[in-house]
């Protein structure tokens, strides 16, 4: 009850951020389709570079935005972040139409975390590749609120058993919020449990959904 009181409470402060997004214009969805692209993840793949952050994105963090409600925002935020068992805030991003975050790993940012993820018109998705086995996996937005537990390995665990790649594609407004669960990249029980409590089951690719 918590955590959809905080999502009621986020939702609501939504529909003021858009206008402090200045649209995609035509170089930038030029830009969009590079990043996004499986020609542009494969090459980096190709080269060896693992991109802890996205190299190109349209989309804005919420610390970063001039809006006179930001401080009660932040605070739903962190309760949201509290009620979930969250360590720390991972993301906390608004997208506007035709906003994107290009193929990264987050190898800098380890563990497993949770995913909150509002879509106006679910005219978007999160996508995931490992380039170990060479699977692809997309999870396409529904409207309103979308959650799934994210586990993303650091550089030895990705050398290993495949790097967490995955970036995120909207063509309608989009607002992310997620917490890292674990400790360090160290797994501990709770964090499971909170996802079996959403019912999330794991895909090949390490995403609960």
């Amino acid at each position: 009850m918590k955590i959809n009181e905080n999502l009621k409470n986020i939702e609501k402060h939504i529909s003021n951020l858009n206008h402090l997004c200045l649209p995609c214009d035509t170089p930038l969805e030029l830009e969009k389709e590079k990043y996004i692209s499986d020609e542009w993840l494969f090459e980096q793949i190709l080269n060896g570079s693992v991109h802890g952050h996205p190299t190109s994105t349209n989309a804005v963090d919420v610390i970063d935005l001039d809006y006179d409600l930001k401080n009660e925002l932040l605070d739903e935020i962190i309760s949201l972040c509290s009620n979930v068992g969250g360590r720390s805030r991972a993301v906390s991003s608004f997208y506007p139409e035709n906003g994107y975050m290009g193929w990264h790993t987050n190898w800098n940012a380890p563990g497993l975390g949770i995913l909150f993820s509002w879509s106006k018109a679910g005219d978007g998705c999160f996508k995931s590749y490992n380039d170990k086995t060479k699977n692809f996996e997309i999870y396409q937005d529904e409207v309103g609120w979308n959650v799934k537990g994210v586990y993303m390995r650091d550089k030895q665990q990705g050398l290993n058993l495949g790097n967490s790649w995955h970036c995120v594609d909207t063509n309608c407004e989009r607002f992310s919020v997620g917490f890292l669960l674990s400790n360090g990249g160290m797994d501990v029980d709770f964090c499971y449990e909170t996802l079996e409590e959403f019912e999330l089951n794991e895909t090949p690719n390490g995403i609960w959904i």
